[in-house]
């Protein structure tokens, strides 16, 4: 056997017809991440700030409850043109 054969999960493709722009598919996910990150602050309405992790077996793994997440501005409100 050569290589890798396993391909449970190949977003992109694999061998002679993968997608020449993965990595910079890959650059603009981690600067798009970083840039949300940096600009809201992410949090998990209740007082425990407990996340239920239990999974649904479906044709995709999904999760059992949907995560609810409360977004708010972490910057000065100038500084999201939207937002006015």
């Amino acid at each position: 056997m050569i290589g890798n054969k396993n391909f449970e999960y190949a977003p992109f493709g694999k061998g002679r017809r993968a997608c020449p722009g993965v990595p910079m598919a890959n650059q603009v996910m981690h600067l798009t991440l970083a840039t949300l990150l940096q600009g809201f602050l992410l949090t998990v309405p209740g007082d425990d700030g407990h996340v239920d992790m239990t999974e649904h077996y479906t044709l995709a793994l999904q999760k059992a409850t949907p995560l609810q997440v409360q977004i708010l501005p972490r910057l000065l409100p100038h500084l999201y043109p939207s937002m006015e």
